[in-house]
């Protein structure tokens, strides 16, 4: 299947993005802005996770966040995107995935989950349907 039938295909799904890591990895950069917020050829690579999603129809986001939370917010609240954004704020370290639980009776079907520094190119709509 070609990139441009892939993309013609929309998914009526949610995505959430686990945001609230220290980057600690990616220090000094992280000491100044949180990971999400890094650029990548000028634009937040939190920025091209949400725009591959928007591509296929996905406008229904949830970052879970803690590490420099105020930034992230005040640079959303500051873009004005068009997709919508639900914030699931760890008021403490949850650990890799301890975000997660702060969905319980928020999501009732199946939904895409991605760390905040995951780049990839992927066939969405297979990946979700073989998921099903």
């Amino acid at each position: 299947m070609t990139n441009k039938k892939r993309i013609n295909q929309k998914l009526n799904a949610k995505v959430v993005i686990m945001a609230g890591g220290k980057g600690t990895r990616l220090d000094p950069l992280t000491k100044i802005l949180p990971k999400p917020l890094l650029p990548i050829n000028d634009k937040a690579i939190i920025e091209h996770i949400t725009s591959r999603f928007i591509k296929y129809g996905i406008n229904d986001f949830y970052f879970t966040i803690r590490h420099k939370m105020k930034i992230i917010k005040a640079y959303f609240n500051d873009s004005k995107p068009n997709y919508k954004i639900r914030y699931l704020e760890e008021k403490k370290p949850l650990g890799t995935a301890g975000g997660l639980k702060k969905l319980q009776g928020k999501i009732k079907d199946n939904f895409f989950v991605t760390n905040c520094d995951v780049l990839i190119d992927a066939n969405l709509p297979d990946f979700y349907n073989f998921h099903k």
